[in-house]
């Protein structure tokens, strides 16, 4: 029990160092360096120091990320002038990125002037425009953002949805192969949804995402989640195509825990953790980017965003009744601050590592701030707003 109190007063130091991090030094950085005046919106790639990469294409779901951002700091208290922020980008994506051709549905990548690159309507972008709106309309409670929540789940369903094999489509023009991390963003955008409009037909639309999930994506037992699928959710028979990516176990672990404790019911959940934790991590105790479901490493790099997935994953884990697995946040926090945080500039992060431990590109990826600041805001919830686990049923 000493012990057990011991991680718990960790996890809440943890907490509030990085709290105080977001809120004094990371947040301001991206304000001061991460927002394109000239032309609006964000800028997708900058340098250690902050330096923006001005000509650089821009992203749908990196802008939405970046609203999310900004929308969750305000919110926390963190960083109260996040909130103009989120609102004036939250203006700019959708006067720029929705229906700039004429035809419904935010469009994937624009020049920074505006001009149309890719005019595809991406499911992976439109689950991130969910979710910033979901987290503006927290922020502000705008009858005008709940309408364009609306209209935006009004087109998926016209557009994306499958009805016969489930989730969405890769996009309008309905590529193959289908991936699995559409619909589990899909599944974090409708929860997010339901808890910033307490509207109980989000909390219907994500138990079906939670659902296929279970069902259809997930291995059964203590196998890998692969990345790719065929048209009918069938494990594609492309032999490069059978990808593992252990950051995505640790998300779907969070967001399976995050159902489950909002009520979906679902069925026996897999233990992704599992196969994660004996395979997934390179010998500096990292977690890897990417493995071939033979268990031959892919990508021998370590991002920084699995990371983060991965103390969100141990939190979940913790507040479903595992009072053990606190040992595995704080290691987790430790190493994301040891590798990631504090060799950065102030207020920035270490995007990528090589397997020998070294920093492969100094660049700051502005986008990676969604998993960061999302994983912040589970740790202080667990640790500190609420601070004791419901047991486990």
């Amino acid at each position: 029990m000493q012990r057990q109190n011991e991680q718990m007063h960790l996890m809440a130091d943890w907490a509030k160092r990085y709290t105080g991090w977001a809120a004094n030094q990371c947040l301001p950085f991206f304000a001061r360096h991460g927002i394109d005046h000239e032309n609006g919106g964000f800028y997708q790639i900058l340098s250690a120091t902050g330096e923006p990469d001005r000509d650089s294409s821009r992203l749908c779901y990196a802008v939405a990320r970046q609203i999310y951002s900004f929308a969750l700091g305000a919110i926390r208290g963190w960083y109260p002038p996040g909130r103009e922020i989120a609102v004036s980008g939250l203006e700019y994506l959708l006067d720029r990125w929705c229906s700039p051709d004429g035809k419904p549905g935010f469009v994937h990548s624009l020049t920074p002037q505006g001009a149309i690159i890719d005019g595809r309507r991406d499911a992976y972008d439109h689950a991130f425009v969910l979710l910033a709106l979901a987290w503006a309309f927290r922020l502000t409670g705008d009858a005008q953002i709940r309408s364009v929540i609306d209209e935006t789940l009004a087109f998926t369903d016209q557009t994306l949805a499958d009805d016969e094999f489930g989730g969405w489509f890769e996009n309008d023009v309905r590529t193959l192969p289908r991936r699995q991390n559409p619909q589990m963003h899909a599944l974090e955008a409708m929860l997010a949804l339901y808890d910033s409009t307490g509207d109980t037909a989000m909390l219907e639309r994500a138990g079906v995402f939670a659902r296929l999930g279970v069902e259809r994506l997930l291995p059964q037992g203590e196998g890998a989640m692969l990345e790719f699928f065929d048209a009918k959710f069938v494990r594609t028979a492309n032999i490069d195509k059978l990808l593992v990516e252990p950051g995505h176990h640790f998300e779907w672990t969070w967001l399976l825990g995050a159902a489950k404790l909002r009520g979906i019911t679902l069925p026996e959940l897999p233990d992704l953790m599992l196969w994660t934790v004996r395979n997934g991590f390179a010998e500096n105790g990292l977690a890897l980017d990417q493995l071939h479901q033979n268990l031959k490493v892919v990508q021998s790099s370590c991002r920084l965003w699995p990371q983060t997935e991965r103390v969100k994953a141990h939190l979940t884990q913790y507040w479903l009744g595992d009072s053990h697995a606190a040992v595995a946040v704080n290691l987790g926090c430790d190493l994301l601050w040891t590798h990631y945080i504090d060799p950065a500039s102030s207020g920035g992060y270490v995007d990528r590592y090589d397997a020998s431990g070294h920093i492969t590109d100094p660049r700051i990826i502005p986008r990676t701030l969604y998993h960061v600041l999302c994983m912040i805001d589970e740790l202080d919830r667990v640790a500190v707003r609420e601070m004791q686990p419901e047991p486990c049923e």
